[in-house]
């Protein structure tokens, strides 16, 4: 068995050779090669490669990944995108109308550990000069490292360059390669920071790869309308033909996965997650904020009456009905989430990879944007039931791209291994949850591990009222899950005593539709607090009474929640 994938690996990379334009042999490449990670990139926008996948623990665990972008010029539809496992290759190197073979069209590179002033702060001018973000020390607003103290160190009111993390890339690509059929280039421009951080013994941060995305519109349309971007995935965890994935609402996160052992990683295979951190921020928000994060030496920019989007759909797919996309419409499609490539809606309950069967009559509730959004941990909800070479999409969205001004937007990659295939997943949710943390800190507060000592146990079970209410957009709910059993009517408990069981906290409207799950997972007995952001909630939700109801084991608490705009 072991022979037979190895052939059929080499046959695959094989195919894809020689499907790539010779040009590509021009590309730089560089590894982010950090802690148990080995990232190939290629300064065509390109993660990983047919050629040479990304490794983790010494073994594959992505083929390639890059970016899907589409929109509207007026009335027309434009998508590009870069991925060379579906053959997907519209950008080059450089800005727009540069020159592909210009020798600024490399890697920027610096690291934690570089001497201040030395060569690759000096460098770092060319990156500059291609757009690249600096610390203007001394407020001239010009990039000019030079130790103006003279003491060998970098002090407050000097220049350096954009470093975040322990080691910073940086490179930069546009969309002039025509793509699909007759979409000719937008004249879009990408700066990619991609940015990793090593600290002995912290699995959360050593087992993530943060992706920075700066979006430009520098071509002849002032504005180019309903954009969307999505992170795409080409997963191969060890023996690929066994990959499932799944998505996350609450992590804003698409993961693939295994139930099963692996060849290659043996009894215990990882879960990679591919997460939104900072989604597009978009305006007429009135009374909201939104933030752009660029680390602790750039700061923040708090912006008023606007938001950042988040993931607002994830989609699944290679085969059965959803193949790769073909053309400008599948890809957007895609992005939209919950179509097929033809535009028809994906029904949970008759898609062939879903286990629509178990759910009954509750997978006509299930968002279908939002694919394979159950619980892998407990069995539970829309699950992926095909074990097969899997591609995921994280996509956020819409929002505009206005002439010479950027979006920003920041994914991270991160990896999960536990003690089997199943706790992998369990692993990771716990890493995103740190890694949104530490994003939320501004990249400040490095995470130290996360605590696997119980909550503070509590002796019953209670749902609180939300405070405050009525709100907008965002209100807290509190609860308490009891070490002691809750018994039944017949005296006898529900659920063992001091054991950890499934909780669910739902939101749902006036007439029992559900609008937002709060909670889905195994939690050991203590007190918890959730915030609810009813912005979040794709569509929106209007002024009004809501219901938000707590179910652990047998104890089951409703209470009535108001939205007031």
């Amino acid at each position: 068995m072991r022979e037979l994938n190895i052939h059929i690996r080499i046959i695959h990379v094989l195919l894809f050779l020689f499907s790539i334009d010779l040009t590509a042999q021009n590309l730089d490449t560089t590894f982010v090669n950090i802690n148990n990670i080995t990232l190939p990139l290629t300064n065509d926008g390109n993660i990983g490669g047919v050629d040479r996948g990304a490794y983790f623990d010494s073994v594959v665990i992505l083929f390639s990944a890059g970016h899907f972008l589409s929109g509207l010029n007026a009335d027309t539809i434009w998508s590009n995108g870069m991925l060379v496992s579906d053959r997907l290759e519209n950008y080059l190197p450089g800005k727009v109308n540069g020159n592909t073979s210009d020798s600024l069209n490399r890697f920027f590179i610096v690291k934690s550990s570089d001497v201040p002033f030395g060569s690759s702060w000096q460098n770092w001018k060319d990156a500059v000069n291609m757009g690249a973000y600096f610390y203007d020390g001394d407020m001239n607003g010009v990039y000019d490292p030079i130790d103006l103290n003279g003491n060998g160190e970098w002090d407050e009111n000097e220049d350096r360059p954009d470093l975040i993390g322990d080691i910073t890339f940086w490179d930069i690509f546009n969309d002039a390669a025509p793509s699909f059929k007759n979409v000719q280039p937008m004249g879009i421009e990408i700066r990619r920071t991609v940015f990793a951080y090593y600290e002995p013994d912290n699995n959360i941060i050593n087992n993530t790869i943060f992706f920075r995305y700066i979006i430009e519109n520098v071509g002849e349309n002032n504005l180019l309308d309903s954009v969307y971007f999505g992170a795409v995935a080409d997963n191969d965890i060890g023996d690929y033909t066994t990959d499932l994935t799944g998505s996350d609402t609450l992590l804003q996160s698409v993961y693939a996965y295994k139930n099963q052992p692996d060849e290659f990683y043996g009894d215990d295979p990882p879960a990679l997650f591919v997460s939104l951190l900072q989604g597009p921020v978009v305006g007429d928000q009135v009374n909201q904020t939104s933030v752009i994060r660029r680390g602790p030496f750039l700061g923040e920019e708090i912006l008023e009456n606007s938001i950042n989007l988040g993931m607002t759909s994830s989609l699944l797919y290679y085969r059965y009905g959803i193949a790769p996309p073909d053309n400008k419409e599948e890809m957007r499609n895609y992005l939209l989430g919950g179509l097929f490539a033809d535009g028809d809606s994906i029904s949970v309950k008759d898609l062939e990879c879903g286990n629509g069967n178990l759910l009954g009559s509750e997978a006509d509730l299930i968002p279908p944007w939002y694919m394979f959004s159950g619980d892998p941990e407990t069995n539970e909800g829309w699950l992926n039931v095909c074990p097969q070479d899997w591609r995921m999409i994280n996509s956020t969205g819409p929002f505009q791209l206005e002439k010479s001004k950027p979006v920003e937007i920041i994914f991270a990659f991160v990896i999960g291994r536990g003690v089997d295939p199943l706790n992998s997943v369990t692993v990771g949710k716990k890493y995103v949850t740190e890694i949104r943390k530490f994003y939320e800190s501004n990249f400040t507060a490095l995470p130290v591990g996360v605590s696997e000592t119980p909550p503070e146990i509590v002796n019953e079970y209670r749902l609180d009222q939300n405070y405050p209410n009525p709100f907008n957009p965002t209100t807290t709910i509190q609860y308490s899950i009891a070490k002691f059993p809750l018994l039944g009517g017949d005296g006898r408990p529900v659920r063992p005593v001091g054991g950890g069981g499934l909780v669910t906290l739902k939101v749902y409207d006036i007439l029992g539709r559900e609008v937002a799950t709060l909670v889905n997972e195994r939690q050991q007995p203590g007190n918890y607090s959730v915030q609810f952001d009813a912005s979040s909630v794709r569509g929106g939700l209007t002024s009004g009474m809501y219901i938000y109801k707590l179910s652990a084991g047998g104890f089951v608490s409703v209470k009535k929640i108001i939205l007031l705009k």
